[in-house]
């Protein structure tokens, strides 16, 4: 018995070596926790960059004149991109006067305090723009450079305010992305004390003095490239987990996907990286969603480019329409010549941009796997079902045949000993007549689950 175990798992070990194209963490069970600082009455870099090699690019500093401050700096990502540090009193964008604060008196100055290590040909910088009705009305610029290793004081003055205005908005990055000059990662800059002065002036800033943070939990899914930042861990098909995408509503009205990748992007061209390695010219994507549109015309979106050499050599696209269950999906996968390489995105919404009717549209995946290579293949399974299929007359000469109870398409794949796959089909029986004699393992499948593994005498 020994010996025959170690025989079928030497020649399942083969298969899967042959076959191994699994997308990493595709039953998406295996999360990262990530318990974040959070300045209150601010939005910051990190709920976009999630961690850049391990690091926020936005922290709680206890280097400050009191209290706490906030440090941003700027970092280098895992896939070679430049991560700038932000803190902005507003969802949206704040070079559009997007969001902000209320505010209804007329300052002269923004002041506050700084320490920096910025990198030659760099600036960190902080916008400053008044609005009224929702209009801009005035917009200031600062920059800051250089190394300060004390608390220095900085004032700016606040640009053509010569009307009262009804709200602020507040942003500072670590490197000058305004003009994308000299970004360099490395630069950091600490803020401590930030006020809006002048005669008359008694409104303060939120949480300006960054003393006030709250501690939050993120979930950051292994191995997969997240674009959006309204990723949620939730209850799975399988196991413990699924991941729910879910398509939101910035605040210019702007709708913005939640989308997963199997790859990520080079941002110096815009060209993806990465992705699951992959030579098949036939497969099945097979995976189970849910989805919860948010108008009756939504639905979400899954893309698959197969290339070979850097080129497309085959490809599928689906649309996900609204389900409230658990669903299966299986799309075929076909190349037109050996690939290397397979890329996957799901998307939340399908249409970039809107209608706003969309915003709140959820999109929840689990058991992302290939038919050729199932997640729930395994030993345990396959010794589990096996005693109950039968592979008959054995040894054979011409035919064999699968003896199953499982109502559900019947496949195989024959192996010879060194685990070189000979022959594959479908159905119950097996011709073996061009066949030379000897002994061979027969994988045996119903629809895309292993539910055997029969050893088999050719004679």
């Amino acid at each position: 018995m020994k010996k025959q175990l170690l025989t079928a798992l030497a020649v399942l070990s083969i298969a899967a070596s042959a076959n191994a194209q699994v997308f990493p963490n595709g039953a998406m069970e295996n999360w990262q926790t990530l318990n974040i600082d959070e300045p209150n009455g601010w939005n910051t870099s990190n709920r976009e960059w999630r961690l850049v090699n391990g690091q926020f690019t936005v922290t709680k500093s206890n280097d400050s004149r009191s209290g706490f401050a906030i440090k941003l700096e700027t970092r280098v990502s895992e896939d070679g991109d430049t991560a700038f540090a932000y803190f902005a009193n507003t969802e949206g964008d704040p070079t559009a006067g997007e969001g902000g604060q209320p505010f209804s008196q007329i300052p002269q100055n923004m002041t506050g305090y700084f320490k920096s290590n910025i990198a030659a040909g760099d600036s960190a910088i902080m916008l400053v723009l008044f609005k009224k009705n929702g209009v801009v009305i005035s917009q200031s610029t600062y920059k800051f450079t250089g190394i300060n290793n004390t608390y220095t004081a900085f004032s700016f003055a606040i640009q053509n305010l010569s009307v009262t205005p009804d709200s602020v908005v507040i942003a500072a990055a670590s490197s000058n992305v305004l003009d994308e000059v000299g970004v360099t990662p490395g630069s950091w800059i600490i803020f401590d004390d930030l006020a809006l002065t002048g005669t008359g002036v008694t409104q303060t800033i939120t949480n300006g003095n960054f003393d006030n943070w709250t501690t939050t939990t993120l979930y950051n899914l292994n191995d997969w490239f997240v674009m959006g930042e309204t990723v949620n861990r939730t209850t799975g098909y399988k196991g413990s987990y699924g991941v729910a995408l879910e398509t939101v509503e910035y605040e210019d009205g702007y709708i913005g996907q939640t989308a997963l990748a199997n790859n990520g992007y080079d941002n110096n061209n815009g060209d993806p990286i990465g992705g699951l390695p992959y030579t098949r010219t036939l497969d099945t994507l097979v995976f189970w969603y849910k989805y919860n549109a948010a108008a009756a015309d939504d639905s979400a979106g899954v893309y698959v480019t197969i290339s070979g050499g850097g080129s497309p050599v085959g490809g599928a696209f689906k649309l996900l329409g609204a389900a409230s269950a658990y669903t299966k999906v299986q799309i075929p996968l076909q190349a037109f010549s050996t690939p290397d390489t397979l890329r996957l995105m799901f998307s939340s919404s399908h249409n970039q941009g809107g209608p706003l009717t969309v915003a709140g549209s959820v999109l929840t995946i689990d058991e992302v796997q290939l038919a050729s290579t199932p997640l729930n293949t395994g030993l345990k399974n396959i010794f589990k079902n096996s005693a109950s299929i039968g592979l008959y007359p054995n040894p054979a000469s011409s035919v064999a045949v699968i003896q199953t109870n499982n109502k559900g398409t019947i496949s195989y794949s024959l192996n010879d000993i060194t685990g070189k796959v000979i022959l594959n089909g479908e159905g119950n029986e097996i011709n073996l007549s061009n066949l030379n004699n000897g002994i061979y393992f027969v994988t045996i499948k119903s629809g895309t689950e292993v539910i055997a593994v029969k050893k088999l005498i050719k004679e």
